[in-house]
């Protein structure tokens, strides 16, 4: 049961985020509606926020047919980044 609200917690955080929720109102979202104590609270903001950075973050990579430089998410998988001759030999 905790593992469910823990990931609904941190879903419910996301959606805020992304929605360009300020952190204050995050804040308060969670202490009154679900009844989390503030420092869990700011916990779950602080894990959420470096969450949602490692997700934008973006890198810029050299495309390899077209020798023009492009930006992609950094988490995306090898065979995805036409920089790679993976992307390409598919």
């Amino acid at each position: 049961m905790r593992r469910t609200i823990k990931g609904s917690v941190r879903n419910y955080v996301m959606n805020l985020i992304r929605n360009g929720e300020a952190d204050d109102v995050i804040l308060s979202e969670l202490c009154h509606q679900m009844g989390l104590k503030l420092n869990n609270a700011k916990l779950h903001l602080k894990k959420s926020h470096a969450q949602h950075a490692e997700e934008t973050r973006k890198k810029i990579v050299t495309n390899l047919m077209t020798g023009k430089q492009i930006e992609i998410l950094a988490s995306t998988p090898y065979i995805c980044n036409p920089a790679m001759e993976a992307y390409w030999s598919m």
